[in-house]
């Protein structure tokens, strides 16, 4: 219980006042990564119980390698949608690449230890931005936001009640549900697991805590993990 009360107004918290581009860092300035995302297990038939499950770092890492993925963030406080942001991130052994529909766009090519960093000129071609240079891992911050779902994923994971498979962007996927409850609130959660990489492909989180009402999806629309290429550069 004292697990599920935490979540809760975490949730809560993220979802009716945190809800945006830099609360979730997309661009980069996140201090959660990857690494931090850990879980012993192993992933269950359907018949097995929930703490048999897991899906995290070492899973992903073993699993993930080449992929695209275009998702949308939408939000909603007491009634009123938000405008969506619709992202695309990609990554193959060239490099990383990111674009929103905010105008952001940038491409990341390998070069020696180092990443050279590519953006729309004035003819909106990618082209290389000369002095600039990341590490691995802040090309990663930049470029894997998606992951930081299965945070929440594991802090819940003992709380999860499994909801059957449904497919999202042509991939199959795990489903688990959440609910928490604690004098005038309460949180519901959804999750949607592509089985083959322990990626979420779907987040939806519905919380009233008080007269407030929020609700907030991260739904992905294309996931490829084969044949990955990235845009042209000049």
């Amino acid at each position: 219980m004292k697990k599920a009360i935490v979540l809760l107004f975490s949730c809560s918290l993220f979802v009716l006042t945190s809800c945006n581009l830099s609360s979730l860092n997309l661009t980069g300035s996140s201090s959660m990564t990857v690494s931090e995302i850990s879980n012993p297990n192993t992933i269950s038939t359907q018949e097995e119980s929930v703490d048999s499950i897991l899906y995290g770092e070492e899973y992903i890492n073993a699993r993930l390698k080449d992929y695209w993925l275009t998702y949308s963030f939408i939000t909603k406080s007491n009634g009123v949608e938000e405008e969506p942001v619709m992202i695309s991130v990609a990554r193959n052994s060239d490099g990383y690449y990111f674009k929103d529909n905010n105008g952001g766009e940038a491409l990341y090519l390998k070069n020696g230890e180092k990443f050279d960093v590519y953006l729309p000129n004035d003819d909106g071609k990618l082209a290389l931005v000369e002095g600039i240079k990341y590490d691995k891992e802040e090309v990663e911050a930049f470029t894997s936001s998606f992951l930081n779902f299965m945070l929440i994923y594991e802090i819940s994971l003992t709380d999860l009640e499994r909801d059957g498979i449904e497919n999202i962007a042509g991939r199959s996927c795990d489903k688990f549900v959440f609910h928490a409850a604690y004098f005038d609130s309460a949180v519901d959660i959804k999750y949607s697991i592509d089985q083959e990489t322990g990626v979420c492909l779907r987040y939806h989180t519905q919380v009233i805590s008080g007269k407030d009402t929020g609700a907030f999806e991260f739904l992905a629309t294309v996931f490829k993990t084969t044949g990955v290429v990235l845009p042209e550069h000049i």
